[in-house]
Protein backbone atom coordinates (compact mmCIF):
# COMPACT_ATOMS: atom_id res chain seq x y z
CA UNK A 1 0.00 0.00 0.00
CA UNK A 2 0.59 3.56 -0.03
CA UNK A 3 2.55 3.52 -3.74
CA UNK A 4 0.43 6.38 -5.52
CA UNK A 5 1.67 8.49 -2.45
CA UNK A 6 5.48 9.34 -2.30
CA UNK A 7 6.62 9.40 1.84
CA UNK A 8 9.50 7.94 1.06
CA UNK A 9 9.27 4.37 0.67
CA UNK A 10 6.69 2.11 -1.64
CA UNK A 11 4.91 0.03 1.17
CA UNK A 12 3.16 -2.86 0.46
CA UNK A 13 2.07 -4.70 3.88
CA UNK A 14 -0.80 -6.57 3.16
CA UNK A 15 -2.41 -6.56 0.07
CA UNK A 16 -2.40 -9.05 -2.63
CA UNK A 17 -1.85 -7.61 -5.78
CA UNK A 18 -3.17 -9.00 -9.01
CA UNK A 19 -5.72 -9.13 -11.64
CA UNK A 20 -8.80 -10.64 -12.65
CA UNK A 21 -11.01 -11.02 -15.32
CA UNK A 22 -14.72 -10.05 -16.67
CA UNK A 23 -16.87 -11.69 -19.15
CA UNK A 24 -17.67 -8.90 -21.34
CA UNK A 25 -15.73 -8.02 -24.01
CA UNK A 26 -12.55 -5.75 -23.45
CA UNK A 27 -11.96 -4.40 -26.34
CA UNK A 28 -13.37 -1.27 -26.54
CA UNK A 29 -11.08 -0.10 -23.61
CA UNK A 30 -8.07 -1.77 -24.02
CA UNK A 31 -5.22 0.42 -24.96
CA UNK A 32 -3.53 3.13 -22.29
CA UNK A 33 -6.00 5.63 -21.50
CA UNK A 34 -4.40 9.13 -19.90
CA UNK A 35 -6.15 11.10 -18.08
CA UNK A 36 -5.32 14.32 -14.85
CA UNK A 37 -6.23 13.91 -11.33
CA UNK A 38 -7.29 17.20 -9.28
CA UNK A 39 -6.50 17.83 -6.11
CA UNK A 40 -7.35 20.21 -4.56
CA UNK A 41 -4.98 23.24 -6.30
CA UNK A 42 -2.75 20.30 -7.68
CA UNK A 43 -2.84 17.83 -10.29
CA UNK A 44 -1.36 14.56 -11.37
CA UNK A 45 -1.33 12.71 -14.91
CA UNK A 46 -2.29 9.33 -14.44
CA UNK A 47 -2.39 6.75 -16.94
CA UNK A 48 -4.28 3.36 -17.15
CA UNK A 49 -2.63 0.22 -19.74
CA UNK A 50 -5.32 -2.22 -20.16
CA UNK A 51 -3.93 -4.99 -22.64
CA UNK A 52 -5.30 -8.43 -23.74
CA UNK A 53 -3.66 -11.78 -23.66
CA UNK A 54 -3.84 -14.32 -26.44
CA UNK A 55 -7.14 -15.43 -24.77
CA UNK A 56 -9.09 -11.87 -24.44
CA UNK A 57 -8.39 -11.87 -20.65
CA UNK A 58 -7.36 -8.33 -19.51
CA UNK A 59 -3.73 -7.78 -18.37
CA UNK A 60 -3.66 -3.64 -16.34
CA UNK A 61 -1.34 -1.56 -14.76
CA UNK A 62 -1.48 2.01 -13.72
CA UNK A 63 1.17 5.27 -14.09
CA UNK A 64 1.36 7.90 -11.67
CA UNK A 65 3.66 9.94 -14.47
CA UNK A 66 4.68 13.09 -12.43
CA UNK A 67 5.60 11.17 -9.33
CA UNK A 68 7.75 8.52 -11.26
CA UNK A 69 5.75 5.59 -10.15
CA UNK A 70 4.90 2.70 -12.83
CA UNK A 71 3.27 -0.18 -13.19
CA UNK A 72 1.14 -0.57 -10.48
CA UNK A 73 -0.92 -3.69 -10.55
CA UNK A 74 -4.86 -3.21 -11.57
CA UNK A 75 -6.59 -6.11 -9.04
CA UNK A 76 -9.73 -6.22 -11.50
CA UNK A 77 -11.31 -5.25 -15.12
CA UNK A 78 -14.51 -5.01 -15.67
CA UNK A 79 -16.69 -3.67 -18.45
CA UNK A 80 -20.44 -3.75 -19.13
CA UNK A 81 -20.23 -2.06 -22.54
CA UNK A 82 -20.72 0.94 -20.78
CA UNK A 83 -19.47 1.19 -17.80
CA UNK A 84 -15.35 0.51 -17.16
CA UNK A 85 -14.22 -0.35 -13.56
CA UNK A 86 -10.86 -0.47 -12.08
CA UNK A 87 -9.74 -1.58 -8.92
CA UNK A 88 -6.38 -0.85 -7.77
CA UNK A 89 -5.54 -3.13 -4.45
CA UNK A 90 -2.34 -1.59 -4.21
CA UNK A 91 -3.04 1.57 -3.51
CA UNK A 92 -6.58 1.47 -2.10
CA UNK A 93 -7.86 3.00 -5.03
CA UNK A 94 -10.86 2.83 -7.76
CA UNK A 95 -11.85 4.15 -10.61
CA UNK A 96 -15.39 4.03 -12.50
CA UNK A 97 -16.44 5.79 -15.68
CA UNK A 98 -18.83 5.80 -19.17
CA UNK A 99 -17.16 5.08 -21.81
CA UNK A 100 -18.29 7.83 -25.08
CA UNK A 101 -20.31 6.79 -27.76
CA UNK A 102 -16.74 7.63 -30.16
CA UNK A 103 -15.26 5.04 -27.90
CA UNK A 104 -12.11 7.25 -27.35
CA UNK A 105 -13.08 8.70 -24.22
CA UNK A 106 -14.22 7.74 -20.43
CA UNK A 107 -15.93 9.87 -18.24
CA UNK A 108 -16.02 8.88 -14.48
CA UNK A 109 -14.30 9.45 -10.59
CA UNK A 110 -11.42 8.52 -9.10
CA UNK A 111 -12.04 7.18 -5.63
CA UNK A 112 -8.93 7.02 -2.75
CA UNK A 113 -9.22 7.04 1.06
CA UNK A 114 -13.09 7.68 1.23
CA UNK A 115 -13.36 10.31 -1.47
CA UNK A 116 -14.18 11.22 -4.84
CA UNK A 117 -12.57 13.11 -7.10
CA UNK A 118 -13.53 13.70 -11.19
CA UNK A 119 -11.11 12.20 -13.43
CA UNK A 120 -11.98 11.84 -17.60
CA UNK A 121 -9.43 9.85 -19.79
CA UNK A 122 -8.29 9.88 -23.20
CA UNK A 123 -7.50 7.01 -25.01
CA UNK A 124 -3.72 7.55 -26.49
CA UNK A 125 -3.83 7.25 -30.13
CA UNK A 126 -2.62 4.33 -31.89
CA UNK A 127 -2.73 1.49 -28.57
CA UNK A 128 -6.37 0.11 -28.73
CA UNK A 129 -5.80 -4.05 -29.54
CA UNK A 130 -6.45 -4.35 -33.16
CA UNK A 131 -9.16 -7.33 -33.62
CA UNK A 132 -7.91 -8.81 -36.54
CA UNK A 133 -5.48 -11.80 -36.32
CA UNK A 134 -2.54 -10.30 -38.39
CA UNK A 135 -2.66 -7.16 -36.55
CA UNK A 136 -2.78 -9.03 -33.11
CA UNK A 137 0.33 -11.07 -34.27
CA UNK A 138 2.17 -7.62 -35.33
CA UNK A 139 1.30 -5.20 -32.82
CA UNK A 140 3.67 -2.48 -31.81
CA UNK A 141 4.66 -1.59 -28.26
CA UNK A 142 3.45 1.61 -26.54
CA UNK A 143 5.72 4.27 -26.26
CA UNK A 144 4.92 6.22 -23.54
CA UNK A 145 5.07 10.11 -23.20
CA UNK A 146 9.14 9.82 -21.01
CA UNK A 147 9.96 7.97 -24.22
CA UNK A 148 9.49 4.42 -22.42
CA UNK A 149 8.21 1.33 -23.83
CA UNK A 150 4.84 -0.24 -22.37
CA UNK A 151 3.96 -3.78 -22.66
CA UNK A 152 2.66 -4.96 -25.87
CA UNK A 153 -1.08 -4.70 -25.90
CA UNK A 154 -1.02 -8.50 -26.84
CA UNK A 155 0.80 -10.80 -23.99
CA UNK A 156 0.97 -14.26 -23.64
CA UNK A 157 -0.90 -15.44 -20.78
CA UNK A 158 1.59 -16.25 -17.62
CA UNK A 159 2.01 -19.35 -16.66
CA UNK A 160 0.44 -20.75 -13.96
CA UNK A 161 1.12 -24.85 -13.43
CA UNK A 162 -0.58 -25.30 -10.39
CA UNK A 163 -3.89 -23.70 -11.30
CA UNK A 164 -6.84 -26.45 -10.92
CA UNK A 165 -8.02 -28.37 -13.58
CA UNK A 166 -11.10 -30.59 -14.42
CA UNK A 167 -12.13 -33.26 -13.49
CA UNK A 168 -12.22 -32.36 -9.94
CA UNK A 169 -12.85 -35.11 -7.27
CA UNK A 170 -15.03 -32.52 -5.30
CA UNK A 171 -18.04 -30.74 -5.49
CA UNK A 172 -17.93 -26.69 -5.94
CA UNK A 173 -20.86 -24.90 -5.07
CA UNK A 174 -20.93 -21.19 -6.03
CA UNK A 175 -23.26 -19.50 -2.76
CA UNK A 176 -24.27 -16.27 -1.38
CA UNK A 177 -24.61 -16.00 2.40
CA UNK A 178 -25.59 -12.77 4.56
CA UNK A 179 -23.30 -10.66 6.75
CA UNK A 180 -24.32 -9.32 10.18
CA UNK A 181 -25.69 -5.47 8.61
CA UNK A 182 -26.86 -7.51 5.83
CA UNK A 183 -25.20 -6.93 3.04
CA UNK A 184 -25.03 -10.48 0.54
CA UNK A 185 -21.68 -11.89 0.10
CA UNK A 186 -20.58 -14.30 -2.76
CA UNK A 187 -18.31 -17.40 -2.64
CA UNK A 188 -17.80 -21.01 -3.41
CA UNK A 189 -17.77 -23.80 -1.41
CA UNK A 190 -15.91 -27.39 -1.99
CA UNK A 191 -16.76 -29.95 -0.65
CA UNK A 192 -14.78 -33.48 -0.87
CA UNK A 193 -15.63 -36.50 -2.14
CA UNK A 194 -17.23 -39.05 0.30
CA UNK A 195 -19.28 -40.16 3.00
CA UNK A 196 -19.54 -36.74 5.17
CA UNK A 197 -19.69 -34.67 7.68
CA UNK A 198 -16.50 -33.51 6.44
CA UNK A 199 -13.86 -30.94 8.58
CA UNK A 200 -13.87 -27.58 7.33
CA UNK A 201 -12.04 -24.06 6.62
CA UNK A 202 -12.77 -20.56 5.94
CA UNK A 203 -10.08 -18.73 3.78
CA UNK A 204 -9.79 -15.44 5.14
CA UNK A 205 -7.78 -13.15 2.22
CA UNK A 206 -5.05 -10.38 3.02
CA UNK A 207 -5.97 -6.66 2.47
CA UNK A 208 -7.16 -4.79 -0.67
CA UNK A 209 -9.83 -5.67 -2.51
CA UNK A 210 -9.55 -9.27 -2.80
CA UNK A 211 -11.79 -12.17 -4.86
CA UNK A 212 -12.44 -15.26 -3.76
CA UNK A 213 -9.28 -16.96 -5.28
CA UNK A 214 -7.39 -13.84 -3.65
CA UNK A 215 -5.92 -13.45 -7.36
CA UNK A 216 -3.13 -12.08 -7.49
CA UNK A 217 -0.48 -11.59 -10.89
CA UNK A 218 -2.49 -14.48 -12.12
CA UNK A 219 -2.11 -16.31 -9.31
CA UNK A 220 -4.92 -17.75 -7.44
CA UNK A 221 -3.77 -19.40 -4.21
CA UNK A 222 -6.87 -19.78 -2.42
CA UNK A 223 -7.97 -21.69 -5.49
CA UNK A 224 -4.71 -23.91 -4.97
CA UNK A 225 -5.23 -24.10 -1.32
CA UNK A 226 -9.29 -25.20 -1.68
CA UNK A 227 -8.12 -27.97 -4.01
CA UNK A 228 -5.08 -29.41 -1.96
CA UNK A 229 -7.29 -29.46 0.95
CA UNK A 230 -10.53 -31.07 -0.66
CA UNK A 231 -8.05 -33.78 -1.95
CA UNK A 232 -7.35 -34.35 1.40
CA UNK A 233 -10.97 -34.57 2.46
CA UNK A 234 -11.22 -30.89 4.03
CA UNK A 235 -14.17 -28.57 2.94
CA UNK A 236 -13.52 -25.09 2.39
CA UNK A 237 -15.14 -21.72 1.90
CA UNK A 238 -14.21 -18.57 0.28
CA UNK A 239 -15.84 -15.51 -0.52
CA UNK A 240 -15.40 -12.37 -2.51
CA UNK A 241 -14.86 -9.26 -0.06
CA UNK A 242 -17.48 -7.21 0.23
CA UNK A 243 -17.84 -4.97 -2.36
CA UNK A 244 -15.78 -7.16 -4.80
CA UNK A 245 -16.45 -9.47 -6.98
CA UNK A 246 -20.45 -10.56 -6.95
CA UNK A 247 -20.08 -9.42 -3.16
CA UNK A 248 -22.20 -6.82 -1.94
CA UNK A 249 -21.40 -3.63 0.60
CA UNK A 250 -18.58 -0.81 -0.03
CA UNK A 251 -15.11 -1.93 0.05
CA UNK A 252 -13.65 1.66 0.02
CA UNK A 253 -15.01 2.54 3.67
CA UNK A 254 -14.20 -0.88 4.92
CA UNK A 255 -12.09 -1.70 7.96
CA UNK A 256 -10.41 -5.05 9.24
CA UNK A 257 -13.24 -5.09 12.04
CA UNK A 258 -15.77 -5.56 9.47
CA UNK A 259 -13.90 -7.97 7.36
CA UNK A 260 -13.48 -10.25 10.69
CA UNK A 261 -17.67 -9.47 11.17
CA UNK A 262 -17.94 -10.65 7.18
CA UNK A 263 -15.41 -13.95 8.80
CA UNK A 264 -17.72 -14.20 11.81
CA UNK A 265 -21.06 -14.78 9.51
CA UNK A 266 -19.24 -16.80 7.16
CA UNK A 267 -18.44 -19.26 10.00
CA UNK A 268 -21.50 -19.74 11.39
CA UNK A 269 -22.86 -20.39 8.13
CA UNK A 270 -20.36 -23.05 7.11
CA UNK A 271 -21.08 -24.99 10.70
CA UNK A 272 -24.70 -25.01 9.23
CA UNK A 273 -24.24 -26.29 6.07
CA UNK A 274 -25.18 -29.97 5.46
CA UNK A 275 -22.50 -32.66 4.83
CA UNK A 276 -19.79 -30.53 7.41
CA UNK A 277 -18.68 -31.31 10.70
CA UNK A 278 -20.14 -28.48 12.88
CA UNK A 279 -17.11 -30.00 15.68
CA UNK A 280 -14.27 -29.54 13.57
CA UNK A 281 -14.72 -26.03 11.83
CA UNK A 282 -11.46 -23.55 11.66
CA UNK A 283 -10.07 -20.64 9.83
CA UNK A 284 -6.99 -20.14 7.47
CA UNK A 285 -5.83 -16.00 6.88
CA UNK A 286 -3.41 -14.79 4.91
CA UNK A 287 -1.74 -11.60 6.15
CA UNK A 288 -4.42 -9.34 7.25
CA UNK A 289 -5.98 -12.43 7.03
CA UNK A 290 -4.37 -14.01 9.82
CA UNK A 291 -4.96 -10.89 11.91
CA UNK A 292 -9.15 -11.83 11.41
CA UNK A 293 -8.17 -15.36 12.02
CA UNK A 294 -7.07 -14.26 15.55
CA UNK A 295 -9.73 -12.28 16.17
CA UNK A 296 -12.40 -15.28 15.41
CA UNK A 297 -10.08 -17.73 16.97
CA UNK A 298 -10.77 -15.04 20.88
CA UNK A 299 -13.88 -14.61 20.43
CA UNK A 300 -15.63 -18.22 18.78
CA UNK A 301 -14.29 -20.98 21.12
CA UNK A 302 -15.90 -23.39 19.28
CA UNK A 303 -13.15 -23.00 16.66
CA UNK A 304 -11.57 -26.28 15.93
CA UNK A 305 -7.95 -24.80 14.70
CA UNK A 306 -6.36 -21.29 13.64
CA UNK A 307 -3.60 -21.19 10.44
CA UNK A 308 -2.12 -18.01 10.56
CA UNK A 309 -0.11 -17.72 7.32
CA UNK A 310 2.41 -14.72 6.67
CA UNK A 311 0.32 -12.90 9.85
CA UNK A 312 1.65 -10.04 11.67
CA UNK A 313 2.33 -10.46 15.17
CA UNK A 314 3.26 -6.96 16.00
CA UNK A 315 0.72 -3.52 16.12
CA UNK A 316 0.00 -2.29 12.24
CA UNK A 317 2.28 1.08 12.89
CA UNK A 318 5.28 -1.04 13.49
CA UNK A 319 4.53 -3.69 10.76
CA UNK A 320 4.71 -0.52 8.99
CA UNK A 321 8.05 0.41 9.80
CA UNK A 322 9.44 -2.98 9.65
CA UNK A 323 8.02 -3.52 6.40
CA UNK A 324 9.70 -0.03 4.95
CA UNK A 325 12.77 -1.43 6.28
CA UNK A 326 12.73 -4.60 4.70
CA UNK A 327 11.85 -3.49 1.36
CA UNK A 328 14.18 -0.36 1.18
CA UNK A 329 17.34 -2.84 2.34
CA UNK A 330 16.30 -5.16 -0.37
CA UNK A 331 16.50 -2.30 -2.71
CA UNK A 332 19.79 -1.19 -1.51
CA UNK A 333 18.97 1.85 0.40
CA UNK A 334 21.37 2.22 3.99
CA UNK A 335 20.70 2.21 7.66
CA UNK A 336 20.48 6.50 7.14
CA UNK A 337 17.70 6.50 4.26
CA UNK A 338 15.84 4.06 6.20
CA UNK A 339 15.89 5.81 9.96
CA UNK A 340 15.12 9.51 8.09
CA UNK A 341 12.24 7.80 6.22
CA UNK A 342 11.12 6.15 9.63
CA UNK A 343 11.33 9.51 11.50
CA UNK A 344 8.82 11.20 8.45
CA UNK A 345 6.29 8.49 8.48
CA UNK A 346 6.86 8.05 12.32
CA UNK A 347 5.45 12.27 12.07
CA UNK A 348 2.88 11.62 9.92
CA UNK A 349 1.26 8.07 11.20
CA UNK A 350 1.31 10.58 14.62
CA UNK A 351 -1.47 12.94 13.45
CA UNK A 352 -3.31 10.51 11.37
CA UNK A 353 -4.02 8.32 14.55
CA UNK A 354 -5.49 11.01 16.82
CA UNK A 355 -8.95 12.08 17.21
CA UNK A 356 -9.87 15.27 15.48
CA UNK A 357 -12.16 16.29 12.39
CA UNK A 358 -11.11 15.07 8.83
CA UNK A 359 -10.88 18.80 7.55
CA UNK A 360 -8.26 19.14 10.87
CA UNK A 361 -6.34 16.19 10.05
CA UNK A 362 -5.79 16.47 6.77
CA UNK A 363 -4.47 19.75 6.95
CA UNK A 364 -1.96 19.29 9.91
CA UNK A 365 -0.83 15.75 7.64
CA UNK A 366 -0.11 18.23 4.14
CA UNK A 367 1.55 20.70 7.10
CA UNK A 368 4.11 17.82 8.33
CA UNK A 369 4.74 16.39 5.42
CA UNK A 370 5.79 19.49 3.43
CA UNK A 371 8.06 20.16 6.84
CA UNK A 372 10.08 17.28 5.73
CA UNK A 373 10.76 18.53 2.37
CA UNK A 374 13.70 21.26 1.11
CA UNK A 375 12.31 24.67 0.63
CA UNK A 376 12.62 25.78 -3.24
CA UNK A 377 11.07 29.03 -4.96
CA UNK A 378 10.29 26.73 -8.15
CA UNK A 379 6.43 27.06 -8.64
CA UNK A 380 6.46 23.55 -10.57
CA UNK A 381 7.84 21.99 -7.82
CA UNK A 382 6.00 23.94 -4.96
CA UNK A 383 2.90 22.76 -7.03
CA UNK A 384 4.20 18.97 -7.25
CA UNK A 385 5.17 18.62 -3.43
CA UNK A 386 1.45 20.05 -2.55
CA UNK A 387 -0.15 17.15 -4.52
CA UNK A 388 1.60 14.88 -2.98
CA UNK A 389 0.68 16.10 0.70
CA UNK A 390 -2.47 16.07 -0.34
CA UNK A 391 -2.43 12.54 -1.88
CA UNK A 392 -0.82 11.16 1.13
CA UNK A 393 -3.24 13.02 3.52
CA UNK A 394 -6.41 10.88 1.88
CA UNK A 395 -4.38 7.71 1.97
CA UNK A 396 -3.74 8.15 5.64
CA UNK A 397 -7.04 9.23 6.45
CA UNK A 398 -8.65 6.43 5.17
CA UNK A 399 -10.72 4.25 7.67
CA UNK A 400 -9.23 1.18 6.79
CA UNK A 401 -5.41 2.65 7.18
CA UNK A 402 -6.40 4.39 10.52
CA UNK A 403 -7.57 1.18 11.98
CA UNK A 404 -4.51 -0.77 11.09
CA UNK A 405 -2.13 1.60 12.45
CA UNK A 406 -4.31 0.80 16.58
CA UNK A 407 -4.45 -2.48 15.23
CA UNK A 408 -2.35 -5.01 17.70
CA UNK A 409 -2.25 -9.01 17.17
CA UNK A 410 -1.41 -9.37 20.74
CA UNK A 411 -4.54 -8.21 21.97
CA UNK A 412 -6.09 -11.52 20.02
CA UNK A 413 -2.98 -13.82 20.56
CA UNK A 414 -3.10 -14.13 24.65
CA UNK A 415 -6.63 -15.34 24.26
CA UNK A 416 -6.02 -18.05 22.21
CA UNK A 417 -5.95 -21.60 23.77
CA UNK A 418 -7.49 -23.72 20.59
CA UNK A 419 -4.47 -25.24 17.75
CA UNK A 420 -2.61 -22.61 16.04
CA UNK A 421 -0.22 -23.24 13.08
CA UNK A 422 1.96 -20.16 12.40
CA UNK A 423 3.93 -19.95 9.43
CA UNK A 424 6.00 -17.76 7.53
CA UNK A 425 8.54 -17.53 4.69
CA UNK A 426 12.08 -16.62 5.36
CA UNK A 427 11.84 -13.64 1.94
CA UNK A 428 8.86 -12.10 3.46
CA UNK A 429 9.69 -8.26 3.41
CA UNK A 430 6.20 -7.60 3.72
CA UNK A 431 5.60 -8.90 7.11
CA UNK A 432 9.12 -9.89 8.14
CA UNK A 433 9.23 -13.52 9.80
CA UNK A 434 11.48 -13.58 12.44
CA UNK A 435 10.12 -10.42 14.04
CA UNK A 436 6.39 -11.52 13.51
CA UNK A 437 6.82 -14.96 14.61
CA UNK A 438 8.53 -14.60 17.75
CA UNK A 439 5.67 -12.02 18.59
CA UNK A 440 2.93 -14.56 17.73
CA UNK A 441 4.75 -17.38 20.21
CA UNK A 442 4.76 -14.73 22.73
CA UNK A 443 1.23 -13.82 22.12
CA UNK A 444 0.23 -17.93 22.27
CA UNK A 445 2.83 -18.22 25.56
CA UNK A 446 0.78 -15.76 26.91
CA UNK A 447 -2.13 -17.73 26.55
CA UNK A 448 -0.76 -20.33 28.18
CA UNK A 449 -1.57 -22.49 24.66
CA UNK A 450 0.50 -25.69 24.69
CA UNK A 451 -1.04 -26.90 21.39
CA UNK A 452 0.65 -24.70 18.61
CA UNK A 453 3.09 -24.85 15.98
CA UNK A 454 5.61 -22.39 14.59
CA UNK A 455 7.15 -22.99 10.94
CA UNK A 456 9.34 -20.68 8.81
CA UNK A 457 9.90 -21.79 5.65
CA UNK A 458 13.17 -21.11 3.90
CA UNK A 459 13.10 -19.33 0.57
CA UNK A 460 9.17 -18.69 0.62
CA UNK A 461 7.66 -14.60 -0.10
CA UNK A 462 4.88 -13.11 1.30
CA UNK A 463 2.80 -14.93 -0.94
CA UNK A 464 4.66 -18.70 -0.34
CA UNK A 465 6.35 -18.68 -3.35
CA UNK A 466 10.18 -20.17 -4.23
CA UNK A 467 11.39 -16.32 -4.23
CA UNK A 468 15.30 -15.18 -5.12
CA UNK A 469 14.80 -11.89 -3.30
CA UNK A 470 11.00 -11.37 -1.79
CA UNK A 471 10.50 -8.84 -3.88
CA UNK A 472 7.08 -7.61 -4.96
CA UNK A 473 8.71 -7.07 -7.96
CA UNK A 474 8.80 -11.29 -8.67
CA UNK A 475 5.59 -12.36 -7.58
CA UNK A 476 4.14 -11.65 -11.37
CA UNK A 477 7.28 -13.10 -13.13
CA UNK A 478 7.57 -16.74 -10.63
CA UNK A 479 5.44 -19.46 -12.09
CA UNK A 480 4.79 -21.42 -8.81
CA UNK A 481 1.52 -20.05 -7.20
CA UNK A 482 2.03 -21.65 -4.07
CA UNK A 483 4.67 -23.55 -2.40
CA UNK A 484 4.10 -28.07 -2.29
CA UNK A 485 6.11 -27.62 0.73
CA UNK A 486 3.99 -25.51 2.36
CA UNK A 487 0.60 -26.91 1.13
CA UNK A 488 2.13 -30.04 2.71
CA UNK A 489 2.96 -27.99 6.17
CA UNK A 490 -0.90 -27.20 5.94
CA UNK A 491 -2.24 -30.61 5.11
CA UNK A 492 -0.10 -32.21 7.30
CA UNK A 493 -0.67 -30.47 10.57
CA UNK A 494 -4.54 -30.22 10.07
CA UNK A 495 -4.77 -34.05 9.39
CA UNK A 496 -2.98 -34.69 12.79
CA UNK A 497 -5.14 -31.91 14.59
CA UNK A 498 -8.05 -33.59 12.91
CA UNK A 499 -7.39 -36.71 13.55
CA UNK A 500 -8.33 -37.87 9.53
Amino acid sequence: MLILIAVVFYSLPLYALGTSDNEASLLLVSGVWEGRLSVGSASLRLAFAINLTEDGKAVATMDSLDQGVKGIPIASVAFDGQTLTLNVTAIGGSYEGTLNASADGIEGFWKQGGRSFPLSLKLKDGSRVDTTKDAKQDAEPVIRDDGSAAQNPVVAAPARPQEPKPPFPYESKNLRLKAMDGVELAGTLVLPEGQGPFPAALLVSGSGAQDRDETIYGHKPFWVIADYLARRGIATLRLDDRGVGESQGDFATSTTLDFAADAEAAIEFLRAYPGVNTGKVGIIGHSEGAIIAAMLASKVLELAFAVLLAGPGVVGEELLYQQQAALAGAYGLGPEAIQSARKINQALYNVAKRSDTPENLRAELISVYLSFLPVGEDETTKAKARQDAELTAEQLLSPWFRTFLVLDPQAYLKDLKLPVLAMNGTKDLQVPYQENLEAIKKGLDAAGNARYSIVELPGLNHLFQSATTGLPDEYSQIEESFSEVALKKIGDWLAKILGL
